[in-house]
């Protein structure tokens, strides 16, 4: 919800990149709560990001292939993230 009003607030150049916020969220998640909160993050900033700001704007529809480009590049980003700080979590414990 932060995310979404950071980026609407941030004018022309979080309008052309608008999953920076989203991005620092998602992280944040899955820094202090850990994967499956940051999973539910993700899911819920690909909406956001999908009905708010990517074109046609108000609609869940995809039209650009940039745009599913740039959204399942989020989505691994974020998943790398949650799975390297799993992975480092167990080295540390064993």
């Amino acid at each position: 919800m932060a995310a979404t009003d950071v980026t609407l607030l941030g004018g022309n150049f979080l309008a052309e990149r608008p999953f920076v916020p989203f991005f620092l969220a998602t992280l944040i998640v899955v820094v202090f709560c850990g994967p499956g909160p940051g999973l539910l993050a993700t899911l819920l900033s690909l909406i956001s990001v999908n009905y708010f700001f990517l074109p046609p704007i108000g609609s869940f529809e995809i039209r650009d292939k940039s745009n599913l480009a740039r959204m399942l590049l989020f989505t691994m980003i974020r998943n790398e993230y949650g799975c390297g700080r799993d992975f480092a979590q167990a080295r540390r414990s064993s």
